[in-house]
């Protein structure tokens, strides 16, 4: 079937890969330039040992995700009214230049920092609901665990290139190369990475379109593949398509009809026999944009979200994959300095070893969940059995980290390694979920699910620096210790997930989400 091979929603795809990798990259820079930020401008006082992080450290990492958490049903709704398009890329666009004025906002002082930080996250806050409607509108549902688990590992590839990347840029003392203060030292990171954004925004704005109906270098071939299987499953998209082919062939003239095509009702997972039919067009009003993802002007049913247990499956799932996740994005950077004593030049590069594992773990699980599903695996059976994989790893590495008596470097990086792994596996349970209960609503649903699922971003930080008091020279046993308690209750918290998730998730269009539902 050509439609299946290389199309335009694979271009969309990796331009999404290459947006979240951008936007990931100028998040977790300040994680590893914090270190000699904090050295820089006296954070810890002027008497303290270079490298050791303190409360203000963790208020300014902490910082972004108040704003962030701001903007997240915001960016759903809008993307669901308007489409993807402007919310994603102004969001990269914000986020890019805020980055680039961090150097000013520094030497400024630490309250303005916090500002921009806050800032920052209130741009980046709507790019994952925008596009969870775009994948809504672009992918059919048997694609969806793949691609999902491809465009999110954007972020975990920013993170594998920014962490050592950054740490050898903070290495190279200021004005290191000649006619070029800005190339080296700490202000150098958000330099770097804030162009890359810009450059990515304008070739975003320049390529993409928000509806595959309305792009032109979408074939009818392609969308009728796209449309096809959100109407049917494979089996009556490979008629479309090659209905489609047969029509080029023959040699019409007339300019393929690029409106929505009228094909019956959708069934967004053939293998659930709990799955709610709604018609793409009739007589209940729903469009067939509504109903595939795309941009749509009726009201959401938000009772009927709120009250749904498979909403919440989603809510408790998103925020317990994100204690862990966040605690480890914005701290292993003062966990491998201060517990295992690794310098600055290697920071960077052995912190993003776990999140290495973690991108090609959550690569390889997406493609199996969706060659499950094509083999009749129920899609709730496939999301629970993520979930309890993803997390149960993660629990059981960061225990045996935390019990393990004298572990080595080597050990507790590998542990950190499986932990990731962990998050990685989880990706293809809550983190395409959305997709599969509510795609007329994925962008909105992810705003609100997302919004609990960041409260670990600046709680988790704040519960680590309370925790991880010791000195790391003076007192590296008791140090050793706290850290143990910051692992054993990361992996309490994933151990519940496990079983909220287990005990209310769907895998099924939900009938609130149906076409017409208001």
């Amino acid at each position: 079937m050509q439609s299946a091979d290389w199309g335009k929603r694979h271009v969309v795809a990796v331009l999404g890969f290459i947006g979240f990798f951008n936007v990931y990259a100028m998040r977790v820079n300040l994680s590893v330039a914090a270190l000699p930020m904090a050295d820089h401008y006296h954070w810890c006082g002027a008497n303290v040992t270079a490298g050791t992080e303190c409360e203000t450290s963790g208020t300014v990492l902490g910082s972004f995700f108040y704003g962030y958490i701001c903007t997240q049903v915001a960016g759903g709704w809008l993307a669901t009214r308007f489409g993807g398009k402007h919310v994603y890329g102004v969001g990269v666009l914000v986020t890019s230049v805020l980055t680039l004025l961090t150097p000013l906002a520094a030497n400024a002082g630490v309250p303005v920092l916090v500002a921009v930080r806050v800032l920052e996250g209130l741009g980046e806050g709507v790019t994952f609901p925008a596009f969870n409607a775009v994948l809504a509108c672009w992918v059919p549902p048997h694609d969806r665990t793949r691609f999902s688990t491809f465009v999110f590992a954007g972020a975990l590839f920013g993170t594998i290139v920014s962490n050592p990347v950054s740490g050898y840029l903070c290495s190279v003392p200021v004005g290191k190369v000649p006619g070029c203060p800005f190339c080296t030292g700490w202000p150098s990171v958000f330099y770097l990475f804030g162009s890359l954004g810009l450059v990515w925004y304008t070739v975003w704005i320049a390529v993409f379109v928000s509806e595959p109906e309305n792009d032109p270098s979408v074939t009818p071939s392609e969308l009728a593949y796209i449309k096809g299987t959100a109407a049917g499953g494979a089996n009556e998209a490979a008629k479309l398509v090659a209905a489609a082919e047969v029509a080029a062939v023959e040699g019409a003239t007339k300019t393929p009809d690029r409106k929505p095509l009228p094909l019956g009702s959708i069934q967004e997972d053939h293998n659930d026999s709990a799955t709610e039919a709604a018609p793409l067009l009739g007589a209940s009003g729903g469009s067939a944009s509504t109903t595939s993802g795309g941009p749509s002007s009726s009201s959401p049913p938000w009772r009927a979200m709120w009250s749904s247990p498979a909403v919440w499956a989603i809510i408790v799932g998103n925020t317990v994959a994100n204690w862990s996740f966040y605690n480890l994005l914005t701290c292993m950077p003062q966990y491998m300095k201060n517990v295992l004593g690794l310098d600055i030049s290697s920071l960077g590069f052995l912190s993003s070893l776990p999140y290495i594992t973690a991108f090609c773990v959550a690569i390889g699980t997406g493609q199996l969940a969706d060659r499950a599903r094509a083999r009749g695996v129920p899609t709730v059976l496939v999301r629970k059995a993520c979930m309890t994989a993803g997390l149960g790893t993660t629990s059981g590495a960061l225990l045996a980290m935390a019990y393990v008596p004298e572990i080595s470097t080597s050990m507790a990086i590998g542990l950190l390694c499986v932990a990731m792994a962990g998050s990685g596996i989880g990706n293809s349970g809550w983190l395409v979920n959305h997709l599969d209960i509510a795609p007329p609503y994925a962008g909105l649903l992810m705003g609100i699910t997302n919004t609990f699922g960041t409260i670990p971003g600046f709680v988790a930080p704040q519960v680590t620096d309370m925790i991880t008091t010791a000195d790391p020279v003076t007192q590296p046993d008791l140090l050793r210790q706290q850290w143990r308690t910051v692992f054993q209750i990361t992996a309490a918290v994933s151990g519940f997930g496990i079983v909220f998730y287990a005990a209310f998730a769907k895998g099924e269009r939900q009938r609130w989400a149906g076409a017409g539902h208001r």
